[in-house]
């Protein structure tokens, strides 16, 4: 399954001022790690985001592979949960999905 985030520029942009990095070149390769925490039916993933731009649409964003061979056939969740103004509050989103 994959799944896009968009809008990486916006989360980039809020960790350079939060670390207060003088170079945004700075940041390691897994600060979006800090940003978002993806889990499956309530269970920790460990995933690996690549910066893409859609070919549809043009629109930037993160992009991340989700192994769902192992799930049982029915209803599962993903649930997102974002930092939102770096630490200061949680946004989550709750995305259902069939596995058929």
């Amino acid at each position: 399954m994959v799944l896009f985030l968009p809008r990486y520029q916006r989360e980039y942009d809020q960790y350079v001022k939060a670390n207060k990095l003088a170079d945004p070149k700075e940041a390691p390769n897994n600060w979006i790690d800090e940003f978002y925490n993806i889990k499956l039916n309530d269970g920790p993933t460990s995933l690996k985001f690549n910066k893409v731009k859609s070919n549809k649409t043009g629109q930037k964003g993160f992009e991340t592979f989700i192994d769902i061979s192992n799930l049982e056939k029915g209803h599962h969740l993903i649930s997102i949960e974002t930092r939102v103004d770096y630490l200061d509050s949680l946004s989550v989103r709750m995305i259902p999905f069939v596995k058929l």
